[in-house]
């Protein structure tokens, strides 16, 4: 019997710069599971559930408009502002991380403040 890939998808491109923050304050304080660039297609997001053995997963996306924007990033540090960024709730798997060239929330933060000049 096939399984159904299920999950829920929330936008968040949307919200201004002041509304994601908190958002991005819960992601940052729970190190979630994150890649910058990454298609949100739904063939794309059910490879996701499917190659990660996923069950009905919540994943948000958001914008590099929007990174830029809270983090103050400039320069070459800034992302294009078109850039998704797609990052998966309650989900903490290291080796899935390195496998798939994803980062946690947290180390992307702290690396652009480390590097935003």
């Amino acid at each position: 019997m096939k399984k159904d890939l299920k999950y829920n998808l929330i936008d968040l491109r949307s919200k201004t710069a002041k509304d994601v923050k908190e958002d991005f304050k819960r992601f940052y304080d729970e190190w979630i599971f994150t890649w910058e660039g990454m298609m949100t297609t739904e063939e794309n997001l059910k490879a996701i559930v499917k190659e990660l053995k996923l069950d009905n997963p919540t994943f948000y996306v958001y914008s590099g408009k929007q990174m830029n924007s809270v983090y103050r990033l400039k320069g070459s540090n800034a992302y294009p502002n078109d850039l998704d960024f797609l990052s998966i709730e309650d989900f903490q798997n290291p080796a899935a991380k390195i496998r798939y060239g994803a980062r946690w929330f947290t180390d992307i933060v702290d690396n652009n403040r480390r590097h935003n000049y």
